[in-house]
């Protein structure tokens, strides 16, 4: 995580991380690209904090556990 904080500046960002680690034990690149492409969703559809979304993810692989 040390490492993340010197490239990662965004005080909101890193907090997500810090959320995320301990439920995965790790951040995984799938899992960043998955947080990064929550964020763009939110601004994109004006999502307001707190409030709940639903996600369906059609895939041949496993992307889709990093919605969780």
């Amino acid at each position: 995580m040390n490492d993340l904080q010197l490239e990662i500046e965004d005080p909101v960002l890193l907090a997500q991380i810090e959320k995320i680690i301990p439920f995965h034990g790790y951040l995984s690149t799938g899992t960043f690209v998955g947080l990064e492409m929550l964020n763009l969703a939110k601004k994109l559809l004006d999502i307001k904090e707190g409030e709940r979304i639903y996600v369906t993810c059609e895939t041949k692989n496993v992307f889709q556990i990093h919605f969780k």
